[in-house]
C-alpha cells in the first residue's frame, strides 16, 4: 500500500468516529462517488468528504497545516462542486484532530497555523457546518 493511501484511511477512520457520534446513521458510498460518508441527521443527508494531512510546513515564522481541497480525475485536479461536497473534514493525524467546513466559499487549498488545529473543537466546527448548509439549502442558495 502507497503510503498516501494509508494517510488518507487513517483520517476517514478517524473522521468516521467523530461523525458516528453525532449521527443517525453513516454509509460509506460507492468507490465511484465523489464524497467518503453520506451521514444521516434527522432524515437529511450530509455528503462528507474527508482531507487528512500529518505533516507542517513553515511560512513567515508561522508552523502551518495545509490541506489540498481539489480531487485528481483522470490525472486532472478538479474542484468539489457544492452538490458533490456539503462538509468537509480537515484531519491533522499527529494531533487526533477534526475541523469541519462546508463547502462554501474555499480555495484549491486549506491551511491553518498549528496552534489553531490543536484549539479546535471537532463538534462545535461539525454542528456550525451543519447549520449552515441546513440554512443554504433552506434558502436554495
Amino acid at each position: 500500500m502507497k503510503s498516501t493511501y494509508k494517510v488518507g484511511r487513517s483520517g476517514e477512520h478517524l473522521a468516521a468516529y467523530f461523525l458516528l457520534q453525532y449521527f443517525d446513521e453513516i454509509f460509506e458510498p460507492n468507490p465511484t462517488a465523489r464524497y467518503d460518508f453520506l451521514v444521516m441527521k434527522d432524515d437529511i443527508p450530509y455528503k462528507i468528504q474527508v482531507k487528512t494531512s500529518e505533516s507542517t510546513f513553515h511560512h513567515r515564522n508561522k508552523e502551518l497545516v495545509r490541506w489540498d481541497i481539489k480531487k485528481r480525475v483522470n490525472r486532472i485536479k478538479k474542484d468539489y462542486n457544492e452538490n458533490e461536497v456539503d462538509i468537509f473534514a480537515f484531519c491533522y493525524l499527529p494531533y487526533d484532530q477534526i475541523e469541519f467546513q462546508p463547502n462554501r466559499n474555499l480555495t484549491a487549498t486549506w491551511q491553518k497555523e498549528l496552534d489553531y488545529i490543536k484549539e479546535v473543537n471537532p463538534r462545535k466546527s461539525l454542528e456550525r457546518s451543519i447549520t449552515i448548509i441546513n440554512a443554504l439549502k433552506e434558502n436554495d442558495i
